[in-house]
């Protein structure tokens, strides 16, 4: 994921930057070369939008992994941790 976002980084800002100041366009980009500078710098917003929200995403879906893992136990049963017997 980190790998295609930085790919769409380079790809967009450098797109955009070739085309301000130089007259070399790259080919992957040709099509849209109407619509430079801005398709550039959107592809370019693109990849740090997945750069941000790639982890996020991770983070929460092991999170919830995590929870659904835990054992339950039952009401007034004792903590199996602390090795204590319930006293009635």
């Amino acid at each position: 994921m980190l790998r295609l976002a930085v790919f769409l980084m380079i790809l967009g800002f450098g797109s955009t930057v070739l085309f301000e100041f130089t007259d070399y366009r790259l080919r992957l980009l040709a099509w849209a070369d109407d619509y430079q500078p801005y398709i550039g710098i959107g592809f370019g917003l693109l990849g740090i939008l997945i750069v941000v929200v790639g982890p996020l995403l991770k983070k929460s879906q092991s999170g919830g992994a995590q929870a659904a893992q835990l054992p339950q136990q039952a009401p007034g049963q004792p903590n199996a941790a602390e090795g204590q017997t319930p006293s009635a």
